[in-house]
């Protein structure tokens, strides 16, 4: 499918809760860089917060054609 990377907006690993429990393990092993935002996926939940850091590395992805490396 060509994808590179995942940004999840709903990271986390609380059970009873409104997170995507998905982590940078599940994706690594497939060669998928990930960004998880750890946000309760509820309308009233601030993410906001979390705009420059999801955004710094969406830009970082497409900047490098979906080649990203470690830092």
């Amino acid at each position: 499918m060509g994808v590179t990377a995942v940004l999840n907006a709903a990271q986390g690993s609380m059970q009873g809760w409104n997170y995507v429990n998905t982590k940078e393990s599940y994706y690594t092993r497939c060669n998928i860089h990930f960004f998880g935002v750890p946000a309760l996926d509820v309308k009233h939940y601030p993410i906001n917060q979390h705009f420059n850091d999801a955004a710094n590395f969406i830009e970082a992805v497409l900047r490098n054609k979906g080649i990203l490396h470690p830092t």
